[in-house]
Protein backbone atom coordinates (compact mmCIF):
# COMPACT_ATOMS: atom_id res chain seq x y z
CA UNK A 1 0.00 0.00 0.00
CA UNK A 2 2.62 2.23 0.85
CA UNK A 3 4.32 1.63 -2.27
CA UNK A 4 1.32 2.56 -3.98
CA UNK A 5 0.96 5.84 -2.50
CA UNK A 6 4.66 6.84 -2.80
CA UNK A 7 4.20 5.81 -6.58
CA UNK A 8 1.00 8.11 -7.07
CA UNK A 9 2.41 11.63 -4.79
CA UNK A 10 5.59 10.88 -7.61
CA UNK A 11 3.15 10.98 -10.22
CA UNK A 12 1.50 14.07 -9.00
CA UNK A 13 4.49 15.80 -8.38
CA UNK A 14 6.04 15.19 -11.99
CA UNK A 15 2.45 16.39 -13.63
CA UNK A 16 3.18 19.45 -11.41
CA UNK A 17 6.69 19.84 -12.74
CA UNK A 18 6.12 19.51 -16.43
CA UNK A 19 3.18 21.95 -16.27
CA UNK A 20 5.55 24.86 -14.18
CA UNK A 21 8.00 24.32 -16.71
CA UNK A 22 7.03 23.44 -20.21
CA UNK A 23 9.28 23.24 -23.07
CA UNK A 24 9.88 26.85 -24.20
CA UNK A 25 9.28 27.23 -27.95
CA UNK A 26 12.10 29.17 -29.69
CA UNK A 27 10.46 31.40 -32.27
CA UNK A 28 12.13 31.66 -35.54
CA UNK A 29 10.53 35.27 -36.40
CA UNK A 30 13.27 37.49 -36.45
CA UNK A 31 16.66 38.10 -38.42
CA UNK A 32 19.02 35.38 -38.58
CA UNK A 33 23.00 36.97 -39.78
CA UNK A 34 24.93 34.69 -41.37
CA UNK A 35 28.54 35.77 -43.66
CA UNK A 36 26.58 35.35 -46.89
CA UNK A 37 22.69 35.61 -46.41
CA UNK A 38 20.48 37.17 -43.87
CA UNK A 39 16.83 35.98 -43.45
CA UNK A 40 14.58 38.39 -42.22
CA UNK A 41 11.33 36.09 -40.96
CA UNK A 42 8.23 37.86 -40.34
CA UNK A 43 5.56 34.41 -41.07
CA UNK A 44 6.59 31.24 -41.07
CA UNK A 45 3.08 30.03 -42.21
CA UNK A 46 3.69 30.88 -46.00
CA UNK A 47 0.47 33.22 -46.10
CA UNK A 48 2.49 36.33 -46.29
CA UNK A 49 4.87 37.50 -48.88
CA UNK A 50 6.90 39.91 -46.30
CA UNK A 51 10.09 37.50 -45.63
CA UNK A 52 12.76 38.08 -47.22
CA UNK A 53 16.01 36.44 -48.01
CA UNK A 54 19.39 38.11 -49.06
CA UNK A 55 22.37 36.90 -50.59
CA UNK A 56 25.38 38.33 -52.17
CA UNK A 57 24.02 38.68 -55.35
CA UNK A 58 20.24 38.54 -55.02
CA UNK A 59 17.21 40.14 -52.81
CA UNK A 60 14.47 38.07 -52.48
CA UNK A 61 10.70 38.71 -51.25
CA UNK A 62 9.86 35.50 -50.35
CA UNK A 63 6.99 33.58 -48.06
CA UNK A 64 8.35 31.09 -45.66
CA UNK A 65 7.00 28.05 -44.60
CA UNK A 66 8.01 25.73 -41.56
CA UNK A 67 6.78 22.52 -40.93
CA UNK A 68 8.50 20.31 -38.37
CA UNK A 69 12.24 20.19 -39.14
CA UNK A 70 11.47 21.65 -42.74
CA UNK A 71 11.73 24.92 -44.26
CA UNK A 72 10.61 25.82 -47.63
CA UNK A 73 11.28 29.60 -49.32
CA UNK A 74 9.34 30.16 -52.21
CA UNK A 75 9.92 32.82 -54.28
CA UNK A 76 7.77 33.72 -57.58
CA UNK A 77 8.67 36.56 -59.73
CA UNK A 78 7.76 37.69 -63.42
CA UNK A 79 9.40 39.61 -65.70
CA UNK A 80 8.15 43.34 -67.01
CA UNK A 81 7.32 41.37 -70.64
CA UNK A 82 6.60 37.82 -69.12
CA UNK A 83 3.08 37.17 -68.70
CA UNK A 84 3.41 33.75 -66.89
CA UNK A 85 4.84 33.81 -62.98
CA UNK A 86 8.34 31.82 -62.20
CA UNK A 87 8.34 30.28 -59.00
CA UNK A 88 11.63 29.07 -57.08
CA UNK A 89 11.43 26.77 -54.02
CA UNK A 90 14.10 26.01 -51.35
CA UNK A 91 14.23 23.60 -48.99
CA UNK A 92 16.09 23.65 -45.86
CA UNK A 93 16.16 21.01 -42.87
CA UNK A 94 16.83 22.75 -39.53
CA UNK A 95 19.82 20.84 -37.73
CA UNK A 96 19.61 22.51 -34.48
CA UNK A 97 18.07 25.47 -33.05
CA UNK A 98 18.65 27.70 -29.91
CA UNK A 99 17.16 31.37 -29.46
CA UNK A 100 20.78 32.99 -30.58
CA UNK A 101 21.73 30.23 -33.26
CA UNK A 102 20.14 28.53 -36.07
CA UNK A 103 21.89 26.22 -38.29
CA UNK A 104 20.11 24.91 -41.30
CA UNK A 105 21.02 23.17 -44.82
CA UNK A 106 19.69 23.21 -47.74
CA UNK A 107 18.22 20.07 -49.28
CA UNK A 108 16.60 21.04 -52.40
CA UNK A 109 16.75 24.12 -54.37
CA UNK A 110 18.99 25.97 -57.27
CA UNK A 111 21.85 26.35 -54.93
CA UNK A 112 23.99 29.32 -56.73
CA UNK A 113 20.73 31.84 -55.35
CA UNK A 114 21.70 31.37 -51.45
CA UNK A 115 25.13 30.92 -52.32
CA UNK A 116 24.90 27.01 -50.98
CA UNK A 117 25.75 23.90 -52.14
CA UNK A 118 23.52 21.09 -52.26
CA UNK A 119 23.93 18.94 -48.74
CA UNK A 120 26.00 22.32 -46.94
CA UNK A 121 25.43 23.66 -43.64
CA UNK A 122 24.75 27.06 -42.80
CA UNK A 123 24.97 28.86 -39.52
CA UNK A 124 22.82 31.67 -39.00
CA UNK A 125 23.21 33.48 -35.41
CA UNK A 126 19.74 36.00 -34.06
CA UNK A 127 20.86 39.97 -34.81
CA UNK A 128 20.24 40.44 -31.29
CA UNK A 129 23.40 38.07 -30.71
CA UNK A 130 25.53 39.63 -33.14
CA UNK A 131 27.42 42.76 -31.08
CA UNK A 132 30.85 42.17 -30.00
CA UNK A 133 31.61 45.11 -27.63
CA UNK A 134 34.63 43.81 -26.99
CA UNK A 135 36.50 45.22 -30.37
CA UNK A 136 38.01 48.82 -30.04
CA UNK A 137 39.12 50.34 -33.07
CA UNK A 138 42.30 51.33 -33.71
CA UNK A 139 42.15 52.46 -37.23
CA UNK A 140 40.41 51.44 -40.22
CA UNK A 141 41.88 51.48 -43.71
CA UNK A 142 39.53 51.16 -47.02
CA UNK A 143 41.51 51.04 -50.63
CA UNK A 144 39.36 51.09 -53.86
CA UNK A 145 39.38 51.10 -57.33
CA UNK A 146 37.28 51.52 -60.34
CA UNK A 147 39.74 48.32 -62.05
CA UNK A 148 39.42 47.65 -66.09
CA UNK A 149 41.10 50.48 -67.06
CA UNK A 150 39.12 53.33 -64.42
CA UNK A 151 41.13 56.05 -63.39
CA UNK A 152 39.14 56.33 -60.15
CA UNK A 153 40.63 54.76 -57.19
CA UNK A 154 40.78 56.11 -52.72
CA UNK A 155 43.03 55.35 -50.44
CA UNK A 156 40.99 56.27 -46.73
CA UNK A 157 42.26 55.64 -43.53
CA UNK A 158 39.91 56.54 -39.85
CA UNK A 159 41.98 56.27 -36.70
CA UNK A 160 40.30 55.90 -33.18
CA UNK A 161 41.01 59.57 -32.82
CA UNK A 162 37.90 60.35 -35.49
CA UNK A 163 40.45 61.56 -37.68
CA UNK A 164 39.49 61.01 -41.23
CA UNK A 165 42.45 61.27 -43.75
CA UNK A 166 42.09 60.34 -47.74
CA UNK A 167 43.84 60.84 -51.41
CA UNK A 168 42.06 59.98 -54.06
CA UNK A 169 41.21 60.70 -58.21
CA UNK A 170 37.77 61.27 -59.22
CA UNK A 171 35.89 62.35 -62.22
CA UNK A 172 34.74 65.06 -59.24
CA UNK A 173 37.63 67.08 -59.52
CA UNK A 174 36.51 68.68 -56.45
CA UNK A 175 37.28 65.56 -54.91
CA UNK A 176 39.97 64.48 -55.78
CA UNK A 177 43.38 65.25 -54.27
CA UNK A 178 44.84 64.77 -50.16
CA UNK A 179 41.98 65.57 -47.41
CA UNK A 180 41.83 65.61 -43.91
CA UNK A 181 39.33 65.89 -41.15
CA UNK A 182 37.11 64.47 -38.39
CA UNK A 183 34.43 62.72 -37.78
CA UNK A 184 31.94 63.93 -35.50
CA UNK A 185 30.56 61.49 -32.45
CA UNK A 186 27.40 60.31 -34.72
CA UNK A 187 29.55 59.19 -37.51
CA UNK A 188 32.09 57.63 -35.37
CA UNK A 189 29.67 55.98 -33.22
CA UNK A 190 28.09 54.25 -36.25
CA UNK A 191 31.23 53.24 -37.41
CA UNK A 192 31.71 51.50 -34.15
CA UNK A 193 28.86 49.83 -34.20
CA UNK A 194 28.75 48.71 -37.86
CA UNK A 195 32.19 46.99 -36.67
CA UNK A 196 30.89 45.26 -33.39
CA UNK A 197 28.17 43.52 -35.60
CA UNK A 198 29.84 42.61 -38.80
CA UNK A 199 31.79 39.51 -36.99
CA UNK A 200 35.20 41.09 -38.08
CA UNK A 201 37.16 38.33 -35.67
CA UNK A 202 35.58 35.60 -38.09
CA UNK A 203 35.51 36.95 -41.34
CA UNK A 204 37.84 35.48 -43.86
CA UNK A 205 40.35 37.00 -46.36
CA UNK A 206 41.71 36.22 -49.71
CA UNK A 207 45.51 37.76 -49.51
CA UNK A 208 46.71 38.20 -52.73
CA UNK A 209 44.99 40.89 -54.53
CA UNK A 210 45.27 42.13 -57.80
CA UNK A 211 43.68 45.79 -57.86
CA UNK A 212 43.37 45.81 -61.85
CA UNK A 213 40.30 43.78 -61.28
CA UNK A 214 38.57 46.36 -59.35
CA UNK A 215 38.76 44.75 -55.67
CA UNK A 216 38.27 47.00 -52.74
CA UNK A 217 40.02 45.70 -49.55
CA UNK A 218 39.41 47.11 -45.74
CA UNK A 219 42.34 46.22 -43.31
CA UNK A 220 41.19 46.27 -39.88
CA UNK A 221 43.00 47.15 -36.58
CA UNK A 222 41.39 46.48 -33.43
CA UNK A 223 42.21 45.18 -30.19
CA UNK A 224 46.14 44.90 -31.55
CA UNK A 225 45.37 42.85 -34.09
CA UNK A 226 45.24 43.01 -37.79
CA UNK A 227 42.61 41.94 -40.45
CA UNK A 228 42.19 41.99 -44.34
CA UNK A 229 39.50 41.33 -46.06
CA UNK A 230 39.73 41.51 -50.08
CA UNK A 231 36.36 41.61 -52.03
CA UNK A 232 35.03 41.96 -55.45
CA UNK A 233 31.44 41.97 -54.43
CA UNK A 234 31.26 41.94 -50.29
CA UNK A 235 29.69 39.51 -48.23
CA UNK A 236 26.53 40.13 -47.13
CA UNK A 237 27.50 40.52 -43.35
CA UNK A 238 29.96 43.59 -44.74
CA UNK A 239 27.19 45.53 -46.97
CA UNK A 240 26.74 48.18 -43.93
CA UNK A 241 30.44 48.46 -43.57
CA UNK A 242 31.11 49.57 -46.96
CA UNK A 243 27.85 51.36 -47.53
CA UNK A 244 29.59 53.65 -44.91
CA UNK A 245 33.12 53.84 -45.80
CA UNK A 246 32.00 54.54 -49.32
CA UNK A 247 30.14 57.71 -48.30
CA UNK A 248 31.73 59.05 -45.01
CA UNK A 249 34.32 60.83 -47.19
CA UNK A 250 31.71 62.68 -48.84
CA UNK A 251 29.57 63.85 -45.76
CA UNK A 252 32.63 64.19 -42.80
CA UNK A 253 34.44 67.33 -41.81
CA UNK A 254 37.27 67.37 -44.43
CA UNK A 255 39.37 70.31 -45.96
CA UNK A 256 42.28 69.55 -48.64
CA UNK A 257 45.50 69.54 -47.67
CA UNK A 258 49.20 69.50 -49.31
CA UNK A 259 50.60 66.62 -46.29
CA UNK A 260 51.76 63.50 -47.87
CA UNK A 261 49.33 60.76 -46.70
CA UNK A 262 51.09 57.15 -46.10
CA UNK A 263 48.44 54.67 -46.27
CA UNK A 264 49.59 50.95 -46.22
CA UNK A 265 49.11 49.18 -48.80
CA UNK A 266 48.11 52.44 -51.71
CA UNK A 267 49.94 52.40 -55.01
CA UNK A 268 50.38 48.58 -55.44
CA UNK A 269 49.36 46.64 -58.39
CA UNK A 270 49.20 43.55 -56.66
CA UNK A 271 49.00 43.82 -52.76
CA UNK A 272 49.56 40.82 -49.92
CA UNK A 273 47.35 41.82 -47.35
CA UNK A 274 47.87 39.10 -45.15
CA UNK A 275 50.65 41.30 -43.50
CA UNK A 276 51.72 44.63 -43.26
CA UNK A 277 54.56 46.74 -45.44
Amino acid sequence: MKFWCYLVLLSVVLLVSCKQNPKKHISLIGTWVSHDCILKINDTTGKKTDSALFDVNTILNCSINKKGDSILIKREYRFEQNIETNTYKYGFKILNQTDSVLNLKLVSGNASIVSLKKDSAIQFIRDKYMKDETIKLEKIIFLSSGGYGSVSWLNMVIDSNKEIRYEANFDDKNRSGIFKGLLNDSFYKELINILQTCDLRNLSANNIVEFDAGNQIIIAYFNHQRKGILYFQPPVILNKLVNFLNKVYKIADIHSTKEKIEIEGAYSEIRDISRPK
